[in-house]
């Protein structure tokens, strides 16, 4: 019995070019191309898995192989129309509550109020669930939910207080 030895990939040549030049057309080149990759799978699933026949096996695991990406493709597709369905769903919920940065008296209804938090920033508490798109959109403002408000940088509190009609 030989002892095996690991072999470099980089050090294995297999000269294709002499092989595809002694063919006579493209057609005749994609027949011996199939054939090279047939072979090589062929031996590759031998080698691999152990078996003595390969050609039986290597149909078996392509056609295997074809049901299980088809099976997780269709898993994959209605997962994804879920997701899809769910997150439209939740933007429709989201459009429907919101309240215009014009609207003077919704504004008043949302009891908005700017707390100090240090010497460089500002709180913005209150019913602000209906203005988070704009709040995270136009105005770059992060929801702190540990400070239970819009963190508010004070270069940008005076902007903000003035379109929400807010207090400073």
């Amino acid at each position: 019995m030989t002892k095996k030895q690991n072999l470099d990939p980089r050090s294995i040549e297999c000269n294709f070019s002499d092989i595809f030049a002694m063919c006579g057309n493209v057609k005749n080149i994609n027949a011996v191309r199939d054939e090279i990759e047939r072979q090589l799978h062929a031996a590759y699933e031998t080698a691999c898995f152990g078996m003595a026949t390969a050609m039986p096996t290597v149909e078996v695991t392509a056609k295997a192989e074809q049901k299980t990406k088809k099976a997780s493709a269709k898993t994959a597709t209605k997962k994804a129309s879920k997701k899809s369905a769910a997150k439209n769903e939740r933007k429709e919920r989201e459009y429907k509550d919101q309240v215009a940065v014009t609207d003077t008296k919704a504004l008043k209804k949302l009891g908005l109020k700017f707390e100090k938090y240090s010497e460089k920033s500002y709180v913005l508490k209150g019913e602000t669930k209906c203005l988070a798109d704009y709040l995270r959109n136009q105005m770059s403002l992060k929801y702190r939910p540990s400070m239970g408000g819009w963190l508010v940088p004070a270069s940008k509190a005076n902007d903000v207080a003035k379109t929400l009609k807010v207090a400073l």
